[in-house]
């Protein structure tokens, strides 16, 4: 994924002491993911091999997208998982396998990191390790990092195969023999598990990824569409930053008179660039001179924004970020509309909406999954995750007053009715604690 543009492409006329230069840096559409071909093993995820770890680093550096992915990850781990037959009653033996496969791993741990896999990448990974004295039961599964996942080529119209690295920049920058320093990151392959027939090798991956049209291989995240308003909201506390550590400073025209030959003239450029563009600079508008020319000139220009001036974009940048997640604006936490004035009902139905449309399907993802395992070892049973209350999830004062009426709060808490519910039974919101009705007999 190459989002930035090249300054050079405008060229500079040859012969001319002159140069003029395109400053927008970015595209206007999203990026796109490209899956390429190439002669190594393993189909590349993104046109330098680093698009998984390309989106982990903008997802450390922006606070809205990550609180996203992490918020969304709860929900579809949920509380656990329930182990179900046609009747709705429990099935102990099911449970009791799964259990047995994750081992030395904690089930919460598990569930979880699938879920936050999910929530990244819009697909997971797990090594599923056969016991070797026979040649259908499983003894071990395992939580795979799905960013450090590459499908190997198709063969037959499916995947034969998955290459593992903990550090494919190195990985890929060496098409073969790692140097010693960097053998432990040499990609390793491991057969694709195959539902139907079973063991062929010990251990199998497992790669479950959402369908879209036109992907062959890897899976994109739901936040794709919101990538770049997550750039620009990174940039906007940066370019406050060099605001105040540079006193305001204002953008500037420099004029430089030059006897260099065009080489010379592009490293130059470069240099003056690094130090005055972007949201790290204070801006530069830069012209060539003809030799003897008085100069350099630098004359200071009005500056566009100062700091604090942008944070009106970053609010709608992290509004865009969020709705691309799928969130609804009361789980996130930047509405703190409460339900008052009908607004209740709304609300509650957009949360119910958030658990049917999005976090249910990303559940089947994986629950579907060990449906499958467990059908492998003999046992039918419908797997299902226990779903996550808002209320317990945020400590909830903010949910819990947005969408219960008063009279569910004050029962919660043991406590008696304030409102008539014949009168006013759909009231929920903010009520002010110790407020009775008044008595008509008074008035």
């Amino acid at each position: 994924m190459d989002m930035s543009g090249d300054p050079k492409s405008e060229g500079r006329p040859r012969g001319l002491p002159l140069a003029f230069y395109s400053f927008l840096k970015q595209g206007s559409s999203a990026p796109t993911i490209d899956e390429l071909v190439t002669n190594r093993d393993y189909v590349y995820f993104g046109g330098d091999n680093l698009f998984p770890e390309r989106m982990r680093e903008l997802a450390d550096n922006c606070t809205p997208l990550d609180q996203c992915i992490h918020r969304n990850s709860l929900f579809i781990a949920g509380k656990g998982l329930k182990f179900l037959d046609p009747n709705g009653q429990p099935i102990p033996e099911a449970e009791a396998r799964y259990l047995e496969w994750l081992q030395d791993t904690e089930e919460a741990q598990f569930r979880r990191s699938t879920a936050l896999d999910i929530a990244f990448a819009n697909s997971f990974a797990w090594d599923v390790r056969y016991a070797r004295d026979t040649e259908t039961h499983i003894a071990r599964i395992d939580h795979k990092d799905v960013s450090r996942i590459r499908c190997a080529k198709k063969e037959d119209g499916r995947v034969p195969a998955y290459f593992y690295s903990s550090n494919w920049q190195i990985a890929t920058k060496y098409k073969s023999n790692l140097p010693q320093k960097y053998k432990h990151h040499e990609p390793i392959q491991t057969q694709a598990f195959d539902f139907e027939s079973g063991r062929d090798e010990e251990i199998q991956t497992i790669y479950h990824k959402e369908y879209k049209q036109g992907k062959d291989y890897y899976s994109e995240p739901v936040y794709l569409s919101a990538v770049q308003d997550a750039m620009v909201w990174t940039k906007v506390p940066n370019f406050n930053k060099t605001q105040i550590d540079t006193g305001f400073a204002p953008s500037v025209h420099l004029h430089v008179p030059l006897d260099k030959d065009e080489a010379n003239l592009d490293e130059v450029q470069k240099v003056l660039e690094k130090s005055y563009e972007g949201s790290n600079g204070s801006g530069l508008f830069l012209t060539w001179g003809a030799p003897g020319e008085e100069g350099p000139v630098l004359t200071p220009l009005d500056a566009k924004f100062r700091s604090g001036e942008l944070d009106e974009v970053r609010d709608k940048a992290t509004e865009i970020i969020i709705n691309a997640n799928m969130i609804p604006k009361i789980i996130s936490g930047i509405d703190t509309l409460t339900g008052l004035g009908g607004q209740s009902p709304a609300i509650r139905e957009s949360v119910e909406m958030y658990q049917r449309t999005y976090v249910e399907p990303k559940q089947r993802m994986f629950t579907s999954k060990i449906e499958s395992l467990l059908r492998m070892e003999g046992i039918e049973c419908e797997v299902s995750v226990a779903p996550l209350d808002p209320f317990e999830m945020f400590g909830s004062d903010q949910v819990r007053l947005a969408t219960q009426t008063i009279n569910e709060i004050r029962e919660g808490e043991g406590l008696g009715a304030l409102l008539d519910e014949q009168e006013n039974p759909d009231e929920r919101g903010f009520e002010i604690p110790g407020r009775i009705k008044p008595n008509e007999d008074d008035e």
